[in-house]
């Protein structure tokens, strides 16, 4: 299984053979020739894809190019299946485990909003920088060091031979479509869970 979440700064593609970041700057440009390139080294049938919230370019074209690849490899007879969940189902999972605390600052692709997230309530605020954090709380994962500023606990999703994986303080917390109840699609949309900021 392959593994992408298109709701970072920069979209990650992971499997047992190795990480790719790509930046959002040039992403329509790069994200499907890498796909392509992927499915080609190392052949998938399923991608876990977290999608949404967060900025809306790597959204947009990340649940876009995904399309477009899954049916050009329909066409090559190939068939690929895809596990779609946004952020706040795969926190709301480890917050539940009681592997994560119950608030989280969750990264929507704005400069200097994000929404601080109770996970026990299923409630949520927009905040703004300089953020200050809860004490007990942990950062949605952004690839640029000066965003959430200093002395932050950070998530970080992967994949390796075992599965799909939250990194959370040092330890890997390894999940599945199954645990979060996804259901497999043939398609995906962007699930951007804000509305655009305009002007």
């Amino acid at each position: 299984m392959l593994f992408c979440n298109i709701s970072s700064d920069k979209v990650h593609i992971c499997d047992a053979q190795g990480e790719i970041f790509l930046e959002r700057n040039g992403i329509e440009k790069v994200l499907g020739p890498t796909l392509v390139d992927r499915a080609k080294k190392s052949p998938f049938d399923q991608v876990f894809l977290v999608n949404g919230p967060g900025g809306f370019t790597n959204l947009r074209v990340g649940a876009l190019t995904w399309n477009l690849v899954a049916h050009l490899l329909h066409l090559r007879k190939q068939t690929v299946n895809f596990f779609s969940c946004t952020k706040i189902d795969l926190y709301r999972y480890f917050v539940k485990k009681g592997i994560l605390p119950k608030i989280g600052y969750i990264y929507l692709g704005q400069k200097h909003s994000v929404w601080k997230y109770d996970f026990e309530k299923d409630l949520y605020e927009m905040v703004n920088q300089p953020f200050v954090f809860e004490k007990e709380s942990f950062c949605d994962r952004v690839h640029d060091s000066a965003y959430w500023g200093e002395n932050f606990d950070m998530t970080h999703f992967g994949n390796d031979e075992k599965g799909a994986f939250l990194l959370w303080k040092g330890e890997k917390y390894y999940f599945t479509a199954k645990d979060l109840d996804l259901k497999k699609v043939s398609s995906v949309k962007a699930e951007y869970m804000i509305d655009p900021t305009l002007g």
